[in-house]
This record gives C-alpha cells, structure tokens and sequence, in this order.
C-alpha cells in the first residue's frame, strides 16, 4: 500500500510540473476548475494526501477481506476432501518409517538388499519427517487413522500458508490484486486440490521454499536456513541451490538482481568514451579501492558461508543415521538418482524413450539447467524466473515423475510477477523493499534503515 501511494503522490508532482513547464513554453492555460498559479497551501497538500491514503487502505482491505474469504472456501474444500483413503500412498509409508523408528529400526538400511533400481518404497528423503512421524506416534497417535488426522491438518495449515506468502509477496510490491490472483491460482488449481486430498507432505516444503525466497532481501541468513529446511523435508527444490549461491556470488561482486540491469549498465559504460590519460599502479589502486567489487577470493567466501548455511540443517538431522549406518543412507539419498524411469501419466521422458539409464540419463535435464544457471548469472532473468524454469525442467525432464512434481511449479508462475514489475521499473523498488515510508518518498529522502544492510 505504501508502495502504491508514494507512486501516486510522485506522478501527481510529475504532473504539476510538467504542466509548469508546458504553460510556460506555450502559454497553455492550466485544466480543470480549482487550480492556482501559486504553490498550494500546506493544509491543501496535507488534504490531498489525506484522501490518497484512504483510498489505498480502502483496497487493502477490500484485499484482505477476499483473502480471507478465499482461506475460508479452501479450508472447507480441504474438510470435504479429507474422506479419501490414503493408505497405501506415500504419506503411509512415512508413518510406516516412523513406526520403524520407534521400534529401532533403520529406515535407510532397506535399500542395501535392493539394486538401486527398482523402487521398494525406500525411505529416499532426508530424515526431519520420518523423525516428525516418530515423535507424533510417540505421543499416543499409534494408529495410522489417528496419526493421518492430526497431520491432515498440519498439511491445510501449510497449504492456507502458501497462498498468504504468495498474496504477502505480491501485496508488498504494490500489487495486491496480483496477489490475491496468485493465491486463488494456487488454493484452487487441480494440482493442489489432488494433492491435499492425498495428504501429501509437499506443502510443508513448498511453504519453507516460498518463505525463503520472500524474504531472502531483508533476511539472507533466515532465508538460506529456509531453504535449507525445506531440502530437509524433501529436496526436490535440490536444484535451486546453484541460483541461491549465484545470487550470494553477485551480491558479492556488487550485482543487482533485476533482469537485465547489469547488461544495461554494462552497455551504458561501454558507450561512455575514455579519456586519454595514462593508467598508472595509483589510479589502478584508487578506484580499486572505491569500487564496491570484491576480488575473486573475498566472493568466494560469501559463497561457502551461504553453502554452510543451506546444508546445515539436513547435515544436523542426518549425522546420527549417518553414524548409524553411512551405506545404507547414502544409497537411499542417491536412490532418486539411479532408480528406474517411471511416471503416473504414461508419457516418457527423453532418457526413458531412449533407453537410458542411471546417471547419463539426468544429462539432458541437467545440461538444460545449466543455461538457466548461466542466464541468471549474467543478469538475464530474475530469481523467482530461474526458479521457475529449473522446476519446469526438472519436472519435464526427470525420469521419474509423480502429480507431486507438479505441485511445485504452480505457486512460481505467479509469483514471476515480481520479476517483471522489476524489469519493467528497475530503479523503483518498492517503499518497504527500500525501507521508506510514503511521506519520505513524497520528499524526495530516503530511510537510512535499508533492508540491504540486514541481509
């Protein structure tokens, strides 16, 4: 909102001088009844920003108010969808790895009798589930009909928590009907609708990712541990990580991350003409020591520490089944990437039709997202674009594919909104993106308190 209201008062001064401007080159007499030529008075102005705060609370709560309107409908969709039978689905067999758990049993070790292969349903995610499905048995919810309620309802929370991130994410650029059109798109698509009635555990991750991506401006540390978090429940978002880790690696040579900024500017220096003046190792050492870039090494640094932070989580929850049994987790982890192709739609991937297998057959699919790695690199396309594409990627080019796949991909085409209103206007952040207020961008100031400086 405040974003929306610092653009109207801005276009409303543009207008009084272009208007200025024009009236005083053509002699125009000025529209409108109720205009002065002289400066308007302080309770004037005070009365005209009054009006345009109003109307902009007014949308935001006409927003709010379909936003909740929206959460209610999907709980009840959710309640009406809960009479499905899943045993037999995946999310019965975490209950089944946690009951292994408590009866000491390892749940990764099963895979040691299989071939890499074919698929036994192999405890193949990283542990932080099969230890929540643990500790929820072990408070009395022993029998699958009890254990699949309580979590029925942990999985509605997430699923109700992604669409206020989405509208969250959107309504902080100024753009709250995007953002309720994003989190309609996701409470009542198939994908999500299909999957809530399975009792999937994709929408605690898919949430963890999003949160991740939202905040990561204002907090980068908070936003790594997210991500990470997320890998820890399931990390089909594993292929994210290189964009994670180029963006820390720009930030750090002192890149922006809107579309295309970077290539503009590069063009824009190039047109510049150099002066002829000799180039000695003191002007070298002065403008280095001006220029915000850091060399090859210090980018390095950055890079590690956000890897650290990303791998921490799932690292802390592995470590015992690690000390337990190293083979059989290693091999389960890797399961993904050896197992046979397989899919619920009967339509194959390009490994599958041509008979590969194992390894060589992720090539295709990986090669593809290496030139998503290198356009975001380059400044090309945004980071909720590259997120996008990986997981398109991903999903039409993995061998195996399951509807869950699918369910990853819906909350990111929305959201590359916020990359196009970047492109579209990449030197006009957002108020609480810059960390201003209406009233001091109406000045022409700035808050001293940028998010930038708590990344």
């Amino acid at each position: 909102m405040e974003s929306a209201v610092a653009v109207a008062v801005q276009e409303r001064t543009r207008g009084s001088r272009g208007w200025a401007s024009r009236s005083t080159q053509g002699g125009s007499k000025r529209p409108g009844p109720g205009w002065h030529d002289e400066p308007r008075s302080p309770r004037c102005s005070h009365v005209n920003w009054h009006e345009i705060v109003i109307q902009h609370t007014n949308h935001r709560r006409i927003a709010l108010l379909c936003m909740a309107g929206m959460l209610i409908a999907a709980a009840q969709v959710c309640t009406a969808l809960w009479r499905a039978d899943t045993e037999g689905q995946d999310i019965y067999f975490a209950w089944v790895e946690g009951r292994r758990l408590l009866a000491g049993e390892n749940p990764y070790e099963r895979v040691l009798s299989g071939d890499m292969r074919k698929n036994a349903k192999y405890a193949t995610y990283f542990p932080i589930f099969y230890e929540f499905s643990a500790v929820t048995q072990a408070m009395g919810l022993r029998q699958y009909p009890d254990w699949i309620a309580v979590w029925r309802l942990v999985f509605m929370f997430f699923y109700l928590g992604v669409a206020c991130v989405l509208f969250s994410v959107l309504s902080a650029r100024g753009q709250p009907l995007a953002g309720i059109l994003a989190a309609a798109f996701w409470l009542f698509n198939r994908w999500s609708l299909g999957l809530i009635r399975g009792a999937h555990l994709d929408f605690i991750p898919i949430f963890l990712l999003l949160l991740s991506l939202g905040i990561y401006a204002r907090h980068r540390r908070a936003s790594l541990l997210l991500y990470g978090m997320s890998l820890g429940f399931k990390q089909i978002a594993i292929f994210l990580a290189p964009l994670y880790l180029i963006r820390v690696w720009r930030e750090a040579a002192g890149s922006t991350d809107t579309p295309g900024q970077d290539a503009r500017a590069s063009r824009a220096r190039a047109s510049v003409p150099l002066p002829e003046t000799p180039i000695t190792d003191s002007a070298v050492s002065s403008s280095s020591r001006g220029s915000p870039r850091r060399s090859g090494s210090g980018r390095i640094q950055p890079v590690l520490a956000a890897g650290v932070l990303i791998i921490l989580i799932p690292l802390a929850t592995s470590i015992p089944f690690l000390v337990w049994n190293a083979e059989g987790y290693v091999r389960s982890i890797l399961f993904s990437v050896t197992r046979s192709p397989d899919d619920h739609f009967g339509i194959g991937s390009l490994d599958s039709l041509l008979g590969w297998s194992g390894f060589p057959a992720r090539l295709p699919m990986l090669s593809i997202m290496l030139l998503v790695y290198a356009l975001f690199a380059r400044g090309r396309i945004g980071m909720l674009t590259g997120a996008l594409l990986v997981m398109a990627i991903f999903v039409d080019f993995n061998s195996v594919l399951f509807p869950q796949y699918v369910l990853w991909i819906v909350p990111l085409i929305p959201l590359i909104i916020c990359d196009t209103l970047e492109s579209s206007h990449p030197g006009k952040p957002s108020a609480r993106a810059e960390g201003t207020t209406p009233s001091t961008r109406a000045r022409g100031t700035r808050s001293t308190d940028s998010p930038e400086s708590h990344a």
